[in-house]
């Protein structure tokens, strides 16, 4: 297909009614996939997840925050590596706490601080091996009435070719193959085009443009990464679990990318009905841990699925009744 086909294909994939009015990430469309409900609680109510998704998320959050700051041109690069994350890992709680307007129920232990620098160090060591050149980083997309995004990275190669990156933490290398057809990466190169900056500038030169990658950072599983003794330094500690990142090259491939556009299209429109009437079904697998533990379990299953105000109407289907009112919808973008 000629780049100029999927340009044009992609214009008659904006919504015609203008009537569809939310923009869907991937992650969110995922989360919409898995279970329509857990959406809802997690994109439009104020119920809070359970403490150990925070965890995770803040975790994750002050590598990505990081890799950013270290990345940014300018930025005053610290020798020493471990306040420096700690600090990205308190501003990562502050925000959290002025955006809920509560206070962060997370002491991070030191193993957990240790685990952010064991991850921050291997994906920094390794982006210093691939001399790449960072034209951009961490920058918030929205395209068109459908689409919305964090690209954490478009770089430069040696070679003079240019990539969108993703970072990704994951407790394992089992899921790596997967990247080849991950949906944010296609997403990404299907939105390519629509990559501006705020003077109106392309973000990336498509004569440039060879694809996109994934750095997977592995991070250390708990029954190994435990730190022994108590003076045990973040050095030993990331020696000792063998911290890896992966690089993980995705090729350009603009039908897949179109493939993956008219995907979420569809879906995103599908995820606009549901808000418009109200509806969203539980998907019972989810409850039962085929998508890993539910965030929201605890709110929604069949034993409380009665002080969660909701009732069980079928053998495997919750819906949502008149009690939702209990909890507080709140417009949000993601």
């Amino acid at each position: 297909m000629k780049t100029n086909d999927i340009k044009n294909q992609r214009k008659e994939l904006k919504h015609p009614d203008g009537h569809n009015h939310i923009r869907t990430s991937i992650s969110a469309r995922n989360n919409f996939s898995e279970c329509n409900r857990r959406w809802f609680l997690r994109y439009r109510t104020d119920v809070p997840a359970t403490q150990g998704a925070k965890k995770a998320l803040y975790i994750g959050s002050a590598v990505h925050l990081a890799l950013e700051k270290w990345h940014t041109p300018g930025f005053k690069r610290p020798d020493d590596l471990v306040p420096f994350v700690i600090q990205c890992l308190d501003e990562v709680i502050k925000e959290e706490e002025e955006y809920s307007g509560t206070k962060v129920a997370f002491e991070p232990t030191v193993q957990e601080e240790a685990v952010i620098y064991s991850c921050f160090r291997s994906a920094k060591e390794l982006i210093d091996t691939l001399n790449w050149k960072f034209l951009m980083v961490e920058s918030n997309v929205r395209i068109g009435e459908y689409f919305t995004g964090k690209i954490d990275a478009i770089v430069e190669t040696p070679e003079g070719r240019q990539l969108i990156v993703d970072y990704k933490n994951q407790a394992g290398w089992e899921n790596l193959e997967a990247c080849i057809n991950d949906s944010q990466l296609r997403m990404y190169e299907a939105v390519k085009y629509d990559l501006k900056y705020e003077d109106g500038t392309a973000m990336i030169d498509t004569d440039k443009f060879i694809g996109t990658a994934k750095l997977v950072i592995r991070k250390p599983r708990l029954k190994f990464g435990t730190r022994g003794h108590g003076n045990e330094s973040f050095e030993d500690y990331y020696e000792r679990c063998g911290v890896e990142t992966q690089f993980v090259f995705v090729a350009a491939d603009e039908e897949k990318a179109l493939e993956e556009l008219k995907q979420h299209q569809d879906l995103n429109k599908y995820i606009n009905r549901s808000v418009d009437i109200q509806d969203f079904p539980c998907n019972y697998k989810a409850c039962q841990g085929i998508y890993g533990k539910c965030d929201y379990f605890d709110y929604c299953n069949q034993k409380k699925g009665a002080q969660a105000g909701f009732e069980l109407i079928g053998e495997d289907c919750l819906h949502i009744n008149e009690t939702l009112s209990q909890f507080k919808p709140e417009e949000v973008s993601f």
